[in-house]
């Protein structure tokens, strides 16, 4: 969980990075990537997608950090990476998806086997399950709060909702992703 302690560690970072310190970008990264990514991950629910907008996230901070004010720091980059995966979503609906699980798609589209990942551990099976079994707000409720470690009140206010509301469907997420992978004999 971040603490106030971890606050201040990245807008110090962010100011030694607005006063041309270029070491700050890599303590930056190594304080902010998992949140920052689990956050991604909550709009695109796929890994390279995660990776490149979170990889776009850190370019725009280092463009736009003569604009940060010196505080609040991880909350100025979180809405940074909330707006690019916003964009991106909005750029991409009007690509055409592949489901790669379905033959008839594949064929459709001339795509050959696809190589499968070699044993999968229980953690991507929980998150698999939370895919399938949750709605897209629920999910990324439960991978900013649980994952990202964003708070409730944070969550809510991009969401546009009570922050009440947003912890009760952290807790009925939670309760149907327990349930489905009892269901499926997945333990973790």
């Amino acid at each position: 969980m971040r603490d106030r302690q971890t606050e201040d560690r990245i807008d110090e970072y962010l100011s030694r990075m607005r006063d041309g310190e270029s070491e700050a970008l890599a303590l930056l990264y190594d304080c902010t990537c998992r949140p920052l990514y689990a956050l991604c991950y909550s709009y695109f629910h796929h890994k390279q997608d995660s990776e490149d907008a979170l990889s776009e996230t850190y370019l725009k901070i280092q463009q736009e950090i003569a604009r940060f004010s010196g505080q609040s720091g991880y909350a100025w980059m979180s809405t940074i990476a909330r707006n690019i995966c916003l964009n991106r979503l909005k750029r991409d609906s009007r690509t055409v998806a592949v489901d790669f699980t379905d033959e008839a798609c594949i064929n459709a589209y001339g795509i050959s086997e696809i190589d499968e990942e070699s044993s999968v551990d229980a953690e991507s099976d929980i998150a698999t399950v939370a895919r399938e079994v949750l709605s897209k707000t629920e999910f990324q409720i439960l991978i900013q709060h649980a994952v990202s470690e964003r708070r409730f009140r944070e969550i809510a206010r991009d969401l546009g909702r009570l922050e009440t509301t947003v912890r009760w469907q952290y807790h009925q997420a939670l309760k149907k992703v327990r349930v489905a992978c009892e269901r499926r004999g997945i333990t973790g």
